[in-house]
């Protein structure tokens, strides 16, 4: 049994993907924690009660009295009150996961190299380095450990709820088969990069009248007394009866979305620079839709024009990465290698 400690005060999606993607009976996952009501973020509350809930997973507050195979560190802010020399100590191998977001080389390079020094004791013991945000070909840490994106999964409403989690892993669709909807876009309108990219290809839409009554435009804002977008059940059903589905980046540069579309058979439409991010072989024209110089209206105009066999070629394709990329086994065999 493999004992593996993810040192994160402050818990998020990205640590939930891996906890449940990883724990197993033959890996034993500890999560080292602030307790739940100490912190003022509402979604370490959230996804601490879900990581409770993943098998052979353990919260923690303290060092225990175990020898940990390998021992990863999330990389944020909190990390530096704690005394990482110690925590490392207690781990054979040591890792990073990373979620800053990939900017200018240059201002990459800088960020790395104050990691280093703010981070000193377990960034040059790391063998390992996963970036949920990417990373380039050269940096600072590849010169002594091993880069890897870290993926995502589908978001965790359809892992935790087992009528959701079968509906969304079911597989039961045709690339033969015609669709209602030509396309969808249902998520929140924030952050602002994503507001301007949805009124861009809001425009481009209403110059094509013929597809207006063949799309599903379901968005909201951050109003707390507004509706908030479908149920789980029928944002799975548009997935399934849409031709493609818009897949514009949110607060995080990866999003559930594009994964959640692979699966339901709906063709993302997402920007090319963040193909590799999801570390399932995307390929323009191939299993997606890749958006070129931030020119979404030129990518919505180039899917909606798509000849029907193109499309079935294209949902072929992607129900071909079933069992090596898009089941919820295949995404835990691979993120356990990782």
């Amino acid at each position: 049994m493999k004992n593996i400690c993810i040192v994160a005060p402050t818990v998020e999606h990205l640590i939930y993907t891996i906890t449940r993607a990883i724990a197993s009976d033959d890996i034993r996952v500890h999560v080292l924690t602030d307790p739940k009501n100490s912190v003022s973020y509402r979604g370490h509350a959230f996804y601490y009660d879900r990581i409770e809930n993943v098998n052979n997973t353990f919260i923690i507050h303290e060092l225990a009295s175990i020898r940990w195979d390998w021992m990863y560190f999330h990389i944020m802010p909190q990390l530096r009150q704690l005394d990482l020399r110690a925590l490392a100590s207690k781990a054979q191998n040591v890792g990073i996961l990373s979620s800053r977001e990939k900017s200018s080389y240059l201002k990459t390079i800088w960020h790395e190299l104050k990691e280093i020094f703010n981070y000193f004791p377990i960034v040059w013991r790391s063998k390992r380095i996963l970036f949920s945000e990417g990373y380039y070909g050269f940096d600072v840490y590849s010169l002594f450990a091993f880069r890897q994106p870290t993926g995502i999964d589908v978001h965790s409403n359809f892992l935790t709820n087992e009528a959701l989690n079968s509906k969304m892993f079911s597989f039961d669709w045709s690339p033969q088969v015609d669709r209602k909807y030509k396309l969808n876009f249902i998520g929140n309108r924030n952050p602002s990069e994503r507001t301007k990219i949805n009124k861009l290809v809001k425009a481009s839409l209403e110059e094509n009248e013929q597809f207006k009554e063949a799309l599903v435009w379901i968005e909201y804002g951050n109003e707390p007394d507004k509706p908030r977008g479908v149920t789980p059940q029928d944002f799975i059903y548009y997935l399934e009866e849409s031709d493609f589905t818009l897949c514009p980046p949110g607060y995080s540069q990866v999003t559930h979305r594009v994964m959640e579309a692979l699966i339901k058979g709906s063709i993302p439409i997402l920007c090319e620079n963040d193909l590799p991010l999801y570390d399932v072989e995307l390929e323009d024209g191939v299993n997606c839709i890749a958006v070129r110089e931030n020119s979404w209206d030129v990518a919505i105009e180039t899917a909606l024009r798509l000849e029907f066999e193109k499309v079935k070629k294209i949902r072929e394709n992607i129900l071909a990465m079933k069992n090596t990329f898009l089941s919820e086994k295949a995404f835990s065999t691979r993120l356990q290698i990782k």
